[in-house]
Order: C-alpha cells, then structure tokens, then sequence
C-alpha cells in the first residue's frame, strides 16, 4: 500500500509504533518495586506476567502483575467465567469494593469455586483474588489464584504486595 496523503500528528496523539506487540510495549519487571511477603518466591516474568510470584508448599499459589487491555468489566467478568460464576452488570463493577494499586483506586473481587484458567485443568475450591485498574489504554491487574484455604492464609500478602508496589523513578509519570 501506498500513502499518498498525510497529516500534522496532533499535540495529543501518540506516535505510531510499527511491528511492536502490545507485550513488548509494556515496562518490564524492572519498571517496578515491591515488598515480597513472606513465603512468595519470584518466579521469571512471562509474555503476559509482568510481574510473577508462587507461594505454597508446592508452589501452588500464585500471584501475578499483568499490564493488559480492556474495561474492568470485561477483565472481571473473564475472571468470573474462569471461576464458574456469572457475568456482571457494569453498575455491579461499578460498585465493587475498591483496593489502591499504585495510590490509584481498582476494582477488587473475591472469588471461590472451579477454576478452569488459560487451558488449566478444573480445579474445585480455589479462591480467586483480583484488582482490575483501567488507565489510559493499559488495564493494570493482580490476579492471585490457589486452594482457598492457601488464600485464606495470604491475604496479608496480597494486600501489602499491592500496597507496596511502586514505578521505579526512570518510569514514574
């Protein structure tokens, strides 16, 4: 194709980025600073993980950083459907407990049942827990997922982790 035409770029647009997947875009691990609770084990950062913990006598608890795209609802009601539960209404979202990631307010849920994650085998009473921030064109989560009674005994350490969580000063706005 050729582009015979163009235009000045706006003050207020973003200039084009080619052959750059949405991953590659996104700050590494090192974009960021927390606070390990006591008993996570970092785990290498993925292609949608920024972010990525385990916990738990075999590693079965996780907790994860992911910088993704979507509303809150779209990304809460998938974590619905991953744990068998209904979708939500978007004045139901709306009115979600909120947690503070980054000093800014996201959606958090709490969730027990069936988890049937990306290609997982069902897993019967795992407890899901969530914080789901748009902001901009980047939707920030937490995910943390395992055996509810792994969970029950690390919800200190989901709260501080997302408490502690801070951009490194070369990436702070």
């Amino acid at each position: 194709m050729e582009i015979t035409e163009s235009r000045p770029r706006h003050t207020s647009e973003k200039p084009p980025r080619l052959d750059v997947t949405l991953a590659d875009s996104l700050p590494a691990a090192e974009a960021y600073r927390w606070q390990l609770p006591p008993g996570w084990v970092e785990r290498p950062a993925t292609q949608f993980r920024q972010v990525n913990f385990a916990f738990g006598p075999a590693g079965e608890g996780e907790c994860y950083l992911s910088l993704t795209q979507g509303s809150e609802l779209e990304n809460i009601n998938r974590w619905r459907k991953q744990m068998a539960q209904p979708e939500l209404t978007a004045a139901e979202v709306e009115a979600l407990p909120r947690k503070n990631i980054f000093a800014r307010p996201a959606a958090f849920i709490d969730l027990t049942g069936t988890y049937s994650g990306m290609g997982s085998t069902p897993a019967a009473d795992t407890r899901l827990l969530g914080i789901v921030r748009a902001e901009g064109d980047v939707t920030i989560t937490v995910k943390m997922t395992g055996p509810a009674s792994l969970i029950a005994s690390h919800l200190t350490g989901f709260d501080s982790f997302i408490a502690s969580l801070q951009l490194t000063p070369s990436f702070s706005p």
